[in-house]
């Protein structure tokens, strides 16, 4: 979207400045800094040329933040904790999921540097936990009961819990899902999306629909579903060649951050593949890539995209989830921001307190409008059902929504909130960190 006289969204966007083969990338709100931060698998297009893969393995999770809503990015070296044994190992594709105020990260490992894509080098889905996204912490190996997975995707289910989709590439390069009520374990629920070989899935919530993309190595795919179960096909996105600097080729593996009504595609080209019969391995200019961002919309219950479309900025909102990115006139607009109070009523005081000091921040604050325990209200009765709809509805006014969650308590309840508040895009903050 262009608004007279702000500044262009630069075409690439980004380029990675070590080894020139930034990839995967997922796009996420660091509420500790409050600045938007990258991360992406760190492929190195600049390794001696041979006539193998080895580039491709042995990659670092690289790290990149924006203070300026996305118009520029700043390099800030690789995600650390990692490695769980030693030696130097491949990791692609994180995926990274803010709840219960702290980070998820779901990337795929491959162990050591292999040279060849032929089986015999497993390929699994690790959970790590940070506060930082810089510092990681290992909690597992998902079983996903195959042992050649990779590029997770994450998503909230609107009844509560999260549903994980990813590539098994031993059922033919297909999507799978598997569902979790903790983001610690995963029960695997069988194939989801089967109808070509693909990978990289991302799902995300515009319009009124749940829509997903895959990269068939063509452009990507666009699925729709109204129960993230069912997804019925659509055609392909970025799958013609951009005018843009470095975006002559399809559109791969990407991540969508919405904006309103507004779907921002992060992808990533091989600006150096012409088509000219050069190998892709033949050297770092046909290896090193690139991320580009294009804007996309509903348009007659279609997912449309104009990758040649001129960006202006902030595309991303300054401030966080949730808040304005522009005006029509191109200029940050400051409306007081709204947040909702989530959490267990039983903590009535500091519902308080954080309300009176939010309120006397500026901000317009909308909290529980009865305390269940108090009333001695069961709180599976129709009337407090309703309350918690009622409660769904506060989010939808809202661009954050605020955690009393005392002494780490988070209940069930709160956590369905956290995860609707999550599904459209709201910042998420915590009383105690």
């Amino acid at each position: 979207m262009t608004y007279p006289d702000a500044p262009r969204v630069p075409a690439p966007l980004f380029r990675d400045p070590v080894f020139d083969g930034a990839a995967d990338p997922t796009v996420i709100w660091n509420r500790a800094e409050r600045t938007w931060w990258l991360l992406y698998t760190q492929r190195r297009a600049t390794a001696p040329p041979r006539d193998d893969v080895a580039w491709v393995h042995g990659c670092a999770i690289g790290l990149a933040s924006s203070a300026d809503g996305g118009l520029t990015w700043v390099y800030r070296g690789t995600a650390t904790g990692l490695d769980t044994s030693p030696g130097h190992h491949t990791y692609w594709a994180p995926e990274v999921v803010d709840h219960g105020g702290q980070f998820h990260m779901y990337v795929s490992c491959i162990a050591g540097v292999p040279s060849t894509w032929e089986a015999g080098h497993p390929r699994e889905i690790r959970h790590y936990t940070s506060h930082d996204l810089f510092s990681w912490t290992f909690r597992s190996v998902l079983d996903l009961g195959s042992s050649n997975v990779i590029d997770a995707c994450v998503h909230a289910l609107p009844g509560g819990g999260h549903r994980l989709w990813y590539k098994d590439e031993e059922d033919r390069s297909h999507t799978h899902a598997a569902d979790s009520d903790d983001l610690f374990a995963w029960s695997p629920v069988g194939p989801a999306v089967d109808i070509s070989s693909h990978e990289g899935p991302n799902v995300f919530q515009l319009g009124g629909s749940s829509w997903m993309v895959v990269d068939e190595w063509a452009g990507q795919r666009v699925l729709r579903s109204d129960d993230l179960t069912t997804w019925e096909p659509q055609g392909r996105i970025l799958d013609v060649p951009g005018a843009r600097e470095d975006d002559g080729g399809v559109g791969l593996h990407a991540d969508v951050v919405v904006v309103g009504s507004d779907a921002f595609v992060v992808y990533f080209t091989h600006p150096g593949r012409t088509g000219d019969g050069a190998p892709p391995e033949a050297s770092s200019e046909t290896r090193r890539s690139s991320l580009q961002v294009a804007r996309a919309h509903v348009v007659d219950g279609r997912l449309v995209c104009d990758r040649d479309e001129v960006l202006t900025g902030p595309f991303l909102p300054v401030d966080g989830p949730g808040t304005t990115a522009l005006t029509a006139a191109g200029t940050a607009s400051a409306p007081p921001e709204v947040v909702t109070l989530c959490g267990s009523t039983r903590f009535r005081d500091a519902f308080e307190r954080e309300q009176r000091r939010l309120t006397l921040e500026g901000r317009i604050v909308l909290s529980v409008g009865a305390l269940g325990q108090e009333a001695e209200v069961d709180e599976t009765s129709p009337v407090m059902v309703d309350l918690g709809a009622l409660h769904l509805r506060k989010i939808d006014l809202s661009q954050r929504v605020h955690v009393i969650n005392v002494g780490g308590y988070v209940g069930s309840s709160t956590s369905r909130e956290i995860a609707y508040a999550q599904e459209r895009g709201l910042e998420v903050t915590y009383l105690e960190p």
